[in-house]
């Protein structure tokens, strides 16, 4: 009579989801279902059955649980059940005959990513999620470790440290600091906001504990949290307002050991005259580390800026490098030398060769230049901030600045695309084809140039760019090693959109230069781009040329096509020479041929290429 039951088999249906689902629970063959954490599965019969739950799978276990003995017995699928659940009845043969059924469980609430992908899927924490990269700590908290609690800063909350401590503390020569504070934002645990207690001390990974304060909203130490429980498949994150630092790190003494001159004046935010000129006098690398120590009277920008018009602007040309420089070397001293060693009447001698005078008869002067703040200290030296510009005695301001001038307003004004617009220039990759040699386009770099863009969703923080910049070339063949770097870009004339102007993204605005597309035709897959309007005459030839700097600098022709095309190349030849004035005799060919272009390369280029901490002041403005 069993034999008998098998013949009739009775297909049930498949859920995709369900909140209470009724099983008509008797001899026959059952197929998987599936349920989510919550969903309730009542059973019901007319004869003699009961249902258990056998957590092996199959029909016989010693370890069944009893759900119910009498029609109507019901389960309800909880977090424990995430997985598989067998039923069976218990009865004899029942089982064997087919009485057995295989639910699918599954959490559709459930985070789905770890820490770290929930962080950069948050978008708000851009900066932890660097730091843990460059912390080697991404894989630390990612799956499967864990569970873990995470501490995290936003964006916002790293911004407001100390200007240079982030860049600092994500420098390849403080990850173990960069690691020992980010520890120090991690529970090992997963412990949620119904879990704090106030006056809770908990160990963090790093060794030290936090506190947690609940007199007042909820903190940890004196970090206020904002967003609590994001969830996370190995653990849970809480958002707080800014970052925990271990009691053992004097925040001010590192920065002083990992700043050296010029990247003290950076963060300074008062010398960006100053860094821009030691940029353009290539005495960025003389005073930076491991040269020193050295003691630097720094001008303020309020300094350069009470200069004669024009001065600093012509200072900074390319062919008034060299007086730039001893203009430059006239501030700095060999050795360190502190307020303290300072004696009335103390003359000095500077890298330029010619003496200062200490004057402390009111205050301190240093010649006729007042000293306002004394004892900056830097990793490979000292700085001392002044009111004024000090002017070796050989040099005669006036007259070099009327030679400097000479010949201004011969250069015609150049026009730039009408109608441009930004998001259709940045949407595929430009191939430079010409270009001309600058400070960061040399000649042996006339290998696979390229340049990408990319609108920025939100503008960067601290200085608001606008565009992302990277750009790539080869040194001394088409094979040869592969340099480049990011840069940040913004519009610089609401009025013409085709002003932009570019920099190191770590650089303020201030300091950045001129990135004009003077004609850009998508149809045609062509651009040409200047560093700026064109001030330098070339002879008597009517044409005029940017500078080879830093700044308002270059000349590229662009296509869309990474092939060489000779005649385009000559149609913006002609309109850049013909119709716009420029001398283009200094552009020279860049080889493209056999060149492979990667689409992760500026991936590569962020993670691991040698060239991207070649000097303070880096890129191009391709």
């Amino acid at each position: 009579m069993l034999s008998s039951l098998f013949l009739f088999v009775a297909i049930c249906p498949l859920f995709s989801s369900a909140e209470d689902v009724s099983i008509n629970w008797r001899i026959q063959r059952y197929e998987d279902m599936i349920a989510s954490v919550g969903d309730k599965f009542t059973f019901n019969w007319n004869s003699v059955h009961n249902v258990y739950t056998h957590p092996n799978g199959g029909c016989s276990d010693a370890n069944s649980i009893e759900i119910g003995t009498s029609s109507g017995a019901s389960y309800t699928f909880s977090e424990d059940d995430v997985g598989e659940v067998t039923f069976v009845c218990k009865i004899p043969g029942h089982c064997l005959a087919g009485q057995i059924l295989k639910v699918k469980v599954s959490n559709p609430s459930s985070p789905s990513t770890d820490i770290p992908q929930t962080a950069i899927t948050n978008g708000n924490f851009e900066t932890l999620v660097a730091a843990l990269g460059a912390a080697d700590l991404v894989e630390t908290l990612s799956e499967p470790s864990g569970p873990f609690t995470v501490f995290a800063p936003t964006d916002e909350a790293f911004a407001s440290l100390p200007d240079g401590l982030v860049t600092c503390l994500l420098e390849p020569g403080n990850k173990d600091t960069l690691a020992d504070i980010l520890k120090y934002h991690v529970l090992s645990g997963k412990v949620l906001s119904t879990d704090l207690s106030d006056g809770l001390s908990a160990t963090t990974l790093n060794g030290d504990d936090v506190v947690v304060d609940l007199s007042d909203g909820v903190k940890i130490n004196d970090s206020v949290v904002s967003t609590v429980d994001v969830m996370a498949n190995n653990g849970v994150i809480h958002v707080i307002d800014s970052v925990l630092v271990p009691s053992d790190i004097d925040v001010d003494a590192f920065l002083v050991s990992c700043r050296d001159i010029p990247e003290t004046a950076v963060a300074n935010g008062n010398f960006v005259t100053l860094v821009a000129a030691l940029g353009a006098a290539d005495l960025v690398g003389a005073l930076s580390e491991p040269a020193g120590p050295f003691t630097v009277f720094a001008p303020t920008d309020e300094a350069f800026a009470s200069l004669p018009d024009g001065l600093v602007s012509c200072l900074l040309e390319p062919d008034n490098k060299d007086t730039l420089a001893d203009i430059l070397k006239y501030h700095v001293l060999s050795g360190k030398v502190l307020s303290t060693d300072l004696s009335d009447g103390l003359g000095a001698t500077t890298l330029n060769g010619d003496d200062v005078v200490v004057d402390l008869s009111d205050g301190v002067k240093i010649n006729d230049s007042v000293v306002s703040t004394v004892d900056v200290e830097a990793s490979n030296g000292v700085i001392h901030v002044i009111d004024s510009v000090l002017v070796p005695s050989d040099i005669d301001v006036a007259a070099f600045l009327i030679s400097c001038q000479q010949g201004e307003g011969e250069c015609k004004e150049v026009s730039t695309q009408e109608n441009f617009v930004l998001s259709d220039y940045v949407a595929k990759p430009w191939y430079i084809h010409m270009q001309a040699e600058t400070q960061y386009s040399p000649p042996e770099q006339n290998y696979c140039v390229s340049a990408r863009y990319l609108e920025r969703s939100r503008p960067s923080f601290l200085w608001k760019y606008t565009v992302n910049v990277q750009n790539q070339a080869r040194v001394g063949s088409t094979d040869g090693r592969l340099v480049g770097g990011p840069l940040c870009a913004y519009n610089t004339d609401s009025s013409d959109p085709a002003k932009l102007a570019v920099a190191p993204c770590w650089l303020p605005k201030k300091v950045s230069g001129d990135y004009w597309v003077i004609r850009y035709n998508e149809e045609e897959g062509y651009a040409i781009i200047s560093g700026g309007q064109p001030t330098i005459p070339s002879g008597n030839t009517g044409l005029c040329k940017t500078g080879t700097g830093i700044n308002q600098s270059g000349l590229w022709f662009f296509s869309r096509s990474p092939v060489r095309n000779e005649t385009l190349i000559s149609y913006l030849n002609d309109i850049a020479q013909n119709e716009e004035g420029f001398d283009t005799s200094i552009l020279s060919p860049v080889d493209q041929a056999g060149c492979v272009y990667d689409e992760n390369y500026r991936r590569l280029a962020l993670l691991g290429d040698e060239s991207i901490n070649d000097g303070l002041l880096r890129g191009s403005a391709v």
